[in-house]
């Protein structure tokens, strides 16, 4: 026994023997194993799973769908050539669905060439691609490729061949044929047999032109002599055929039919709805009618047909021509602009795979172009009208691209701002004038500047100029540090009151006003005489420096104000005189003033900081109580222990 596992090993060690492919083969077979298809020996013989698959497709009698999965190429590629290479024996079309890829979930169960052998397989059998195919009998031998982006798979959509059945099936068919007579489905059935509300939305849908609708007046008179003709039947007492019965219960309303389709027709010439070729054509026929009724006999009959005939003539040559209105529009062609548009991204997507690789979305969404653009097409095939000819709707149609691209050109010209209004300038007039631009810092030479705006520097008023100074804005002196290019040295905050030596102090003879702001030395008297009446301290380190470069940038303000101010230059120097006097003289109700209130300030701290002792000797005398109070609790709980001990 154990020999002969050893040599069973040695054998399936050996794949180069024959033994090996003969044990291989029937293991296979017991275990139901694909080895037919993988081994040299056994290429193009299908296996017994492909043969009874070729034999569900070649006896289906309804629309199926079938999965390729797990199946190789050259299996499908024998199915499809011996399924497909006889009609099936049906009576109506039937959609057979072969699902031949997927996606990345799906994707390991197709053969990478399943797709290529199913439609080799087809064109061998004479079979032809046709992406508007339906399920309809004139789409026999045609088949389509399709990606269904909800399912996410690829299929092959085929419309087979087929013989329409047995005999006596086909003996049926022609009797009623010979039954009907009119064929059913036919134009000039649904015109007979259709109420006349329904005739109605009919007419406008499918006739739209003047030539169409006249087209339907010539159907309608000749439905009109088959229904007189089943009438002159039934006066004599002849019995009718089974199809002229059939037309006389059906037919409804045949001449309230064609007295409205007669009035349509005339309401294009009236408004001028035809195309010029329409009208040469009605011109012709005019004349033509005219030239007859003039060879005619002179009689009442001939004279009140020529009379028409001339006025006929005179309305025809008033007739003009609306082009917007002489081709109308696509009876679905919202739908096909709602289709177009989801186009446009796609053609766009298109032109950027030449350039570069597309990712796996727009490579899906690439792959529904050619479905939109077949149904775009089969749409535009609908529209045609029931008597139109194909060079008119030729025209129809590209009519409606043309509205369509215009439509879009016209939306992306607003999008991107085609039409901007002129730009105008900030600070000049919306002329030719250059525009002018003022950076942070800077300052117009003009007495009206780029923003508009002139100079706000005030003036100093005439009369007393101590009472002047007192009540000028403290503004001015910020506008007139903007003056200034170069910087200004020792700077004072505006909370620290600016040290004044005392008389007794020789550090300067004077002190220095602002010449910029009399505001500011309004300021810097009442500093000088509270610092006079209540400091004793030495001038702070730099004062000199400070006061020496005060001095320089108050000449130069000088220099500046001369040039600058051509009136009131007078005004002026008195005003900055009489600040400079009044700096000089002490003024003693402000310094007690001053003097006041750094009083009350100094009680009040006094107030403050004697509260604060009080508060905190109170504080510490409850602390103290509450550690007396602990303290003599842990003394009696301790006598009370050595007591008890």
């Amino acid at each position: 026994m154990n020999n002969t596992k050893k040599g069973n090993r040695k054998m399936y060690q050996n794949s180069h023997t024959a033994n090996h492919f003969y044990s291989t083969l029937t293991w296979a077979t017991l275990l139901n194993c694909k080895v037919l298809h993988k081994h040299p020996t056994a290429k193009g013989r299908p296996s017994t799973m492909s043969y009874g698959l070729a034999t569900k497709i070649a006896s289906a009698q309804e629309s199926t769908t079938y999965d390729f999965s797990h199946v190789s190429a050259a299996a499908i590629l024998t199915i499809m050539s011996s399924v497909f290479s006889k009609p099936f024996q049906l009576n109506e079309m039937i959609r057979l669905t072969f699902i031949v890829g997927g996606g990345k979930a799906t994707r390991a169960k197709y053969d990478e060439g399943a797709l290529a052998a199913c439609v080799n397989g087809l064109k061998g059998c004479g079979y032809t691609e046709d992406k508007g195919a339906g399920c309809v009998i004139e789409s026999a031998g045609t088949y389509k490729v399709q990606h269904d982006t909800g399912k996410n798979v690829k299929t092959v959509v085929v419309f087979p061949l087929i013989t329409g059945g047995d005999d006596e099936a086909e003996e049926q068919d022609d009797s009623a044929e010979e039954n009907e007579l009119i064929p059913k489905g036919s134009i000039g059935y649904k015109i007979a047999i259709s109420p006349m509300s329904t005739f109605t939305n009919l007419l406008s849908q499918h006739c739209p032109t003047y030539l169409q609708k006249k087209r339907c007046l010539r159907t309608l008179s000749g439905l009109l002599t088959i229904q007189a003709s089943i009438e002159n039947k039934l006066m004599v007492g002849q019995q009718l055929d089974p199809s002229e019965q059939v037309f006389y219960d059906c037919a409804t309303d045949l001449k309230e039919k064609m007295d409205h389709v007669q009035n349509e027709a005339s309401k294009h010439i009236d408004e001028g709805n035809v195309t010029a070729e329409v009208k040469k054509i009605l011109v012709d026929m005019n004349e033509k009618k005219i030239n007859k009724l003039l060879k005619e006999d002179n009689s009442a009959k001939v004279a009140d047909q020529l009379k028409k005939a001339l006025a006929r003539k005179d309305s025809l040559s008033r007739i003009e021509i609306n082009s917007e209105s002489a081709l109308p529009p696509l009876r679905l062609e919202s739908h096909i602009n709602t289709l177009r548009k989801k186009l446009l991204p796609l053609k766009a997507l298109e032109e950027a795979s030449h350039q570069r690789y597309l990712s796996i979305a727009e490579t899906t969404a690439l792959s529904e172009m050619d479905d939109i653009e077949s149904e775009i097409e089969r749409l535009e095939t609908a529209c045609c009208g029931w008597f139109e000819d194909e060079e008119v709707f030729a025209m129809r149609v590209q009519a409606s691209r043309d509205r369509f691209d215009n439509m879009i050109a016209a939306r992306a010209a607003r999008k991107s701002g085609a039409t901007k209004p002129a730009a105008r300038s900030i600070g000049g007039s919306s002329g030719g004038g250059s525009t002018k631009w003022i950076l942070p810092g800077e300052k117009s030479k003009a007495k009206n500047n780029a923003w508009g705006v002139g100079s706000t520097k005030t003036k100093s008023t005439k009369g007393g100029a101590v009472f002047s100074a007192m009540i000028m804005d403290s503004s001015s002196e910020e506008e007139g540090s903007d003056d200034e290019n170069e910087p200004v040295i020792g700077v004072r905050r505006p909370s620290v009151p600016r040290f004044v030596p005392s008389q007794r102090d020789n550090f300067l003879s004077s002190p220095v006003p602002n010449n910029k702001s009399v505001g500011s030395a309004s300021r810097s008297v009442a500093d000088s005489t509270i610092a006079s009446a209540t400091s004793k301290i030495g001038p702070p380190p730099g004062y000199e420096e400070q006061d020496q470069a005060d001095r320089q940038k108050s000449k130069k303000k000088k220099k500046k104000s001369k040039s600058k101010k051509s009136s009131g230059t007078e005004d002026d120097v008195d005003t900055s005189a009489a600040v400079k006097s009044t700096a000089t003289e002490p003024n003693a109700n402000s310094a007690v003033a001053r003097a006041d209130e750094m009083s009350v300030l100094h009680s009040l701290g006094v107030f403050a900081s004697a509260l604060f002792n009080l508060l905190y000797a109170i504080v510490l005398a409850l602390l103290t109580m509450l550690t007396g109070l602990f303290t003599g609790d842990e003394n009696s709980r301790k006598k009370g222990k050595r007591q008890a001990a």
